[in-house]
């Protein structure tokens, strides 16, 4: 009902302004409606997106694990995607967990660096 009010003060309390926001409350009711299951469809492709990522960063991490002691076996544009998906990630939210991967990641980055 705020909504309404809202609406009769801007057009004013005449029969005018009444009619006007009798005619509106649906159409708004209809746009706040369809917002709302934007923004459901907007955090549910979120999460997808996050545990895509998340998904590929420990991957990722695997891999390194098993490369610790060889550095060279890890490729550099694995690296780097990894750096851009945690980048992401970290933008969309990401919790903590996925930091300790990261620096294992950046570990086995500077070891190729120096050699």
């Amino acid at each position: 009902m705020e909504l309404a009010h809202l609406i009769i003060s801007i057009l004013g309390n005449t029969q005018l302004g009444v009619f006007s926001s009798i005619l509106t409350m649906p159409i708004l009711a209809y746009i706040l409606k369809d917002l709302n299951a934007m923004r459901r469809q907007d955090k549910k492709r979120d999460e997808a997106l996050m545990n895509l990522l998340e998904g590929k960063i420990i991957e990722i991490h695997s891999e390194v694990i098993e490369c610790k002691d060889d550095a060279d076996l890890m490729s550099d544009e694995k690296i780097e995607s990894c750096f851009g998906c945690y980048k992401s990630y970290k933008e969309m939210g990401g919790n903590g967990f996925i930091e300790r991967m990261i620096e294992d990641v950046k570990e086995i980055r500077n070891k190729k660096l120096r050699r």
